[in-house]
């Protein structure tokens, strides 16, 4: 796979830099190696020192994890090229995912991150069968990455809220991956546990959605003087 060892618009280290796929120059600090001694996959760490503007990683096949970062908050954004199109931008960070879909590129985009080091790392390749592939190799822990459902998404129905008043929009639901929470009326809420209140809670403005990560009760306080609707969409695991 000399043609996917650097990515194609990104200066090489040990090299001026690098406009087209190649072999890896003389010195160069080496960008993707093998996983252990599993062929189908390969990683590449992506450093998030520096910023970085659209810069395309010729790495193709049909399974693509992000299995370790520096930290919990280091992140960037990726576009896959599938065949006859491309995805929407999507934000990645530890623990992100997409399997069965086959791509040819991907294109990243990310901030610079202090301090120096900060990265995230990419495992990916071609599976033809995910839950045997999972069998044969149980010392990776892939079993709940290959063969776990992805989460299935659920709408409720809007809920109104009266002025000044607080209402429960989600009970605990320990099965919750993420929940959106759109404000659809005129005035501020404020969204948060059950304490939340008119100065207290994740501030959503009019026309604004928030995505809280917690599988905990969550609440919404109405600030304003008439009532608002809130719009509630969650995904959970299977």
């Amino acid at each position: 796979m000399s043609n996917s060892l650097y990515p194609v618009t990104q200066q090489v280290p040990g090299s001026t830099g690098r406009t087209t796929p190649g072999p890896a120059p003389v010195n160069a600090v080496p960008r993707i190696d093998a996983f252990s001694n599993l062929p189908e996959l390969k990683t590449i760490r992506i450093d998030l020192t520096a910023a970085q503007g659209d810069v395309e990683y010729i790495i193709a096949g049909n399974f693509f994890w992000v299995y370790t970062a520096s930290d919990t908050t280091a992140n960037a954004n990726v576009t896959f090229g599938f065949k006859n199109s491309k995805s929407n931008q999507l934000n990645i960070r530890a623990g992100f995912q997409l399997k069965g879909v086959e791509f040819g590129k991907i294109t990243i985009n990310s901030s610079a991150f202090t301090p120096a080091g900060r990265y995230i790392e990419i495992m990916y390749g071609s599976i033809d069968n995910f839950a045997a592939f999972a069998t044969e190799n149980s010392a990776f822990v892939f079993n709940e990455i290959l063969t776990k459902s992805p989460p299935v998404l659920l709408t409720t129905t809007d809920l109104s809220i009266t002025a000044t008043t607080q209402a429960l929009l989600l009970s605990e639901n320990l099965s919750r991956v993420e929940a959106f929470i759109s404000n659809n009326g005129s005035s501020d809420i404020r969204v948060g546990d059950v304490n939340t209140g008119a100065s207290r809670g994740v501030k959503v403005t009019p026309g604004a959605t928030v995505i809280i990560t917690s599988s905990a009760a969550l609440y919404a306080y109405n600030t304003g003087a008439a009532a608002v609707t809130v719009g509630i969409t969650e995904t959970r695991n299977q």
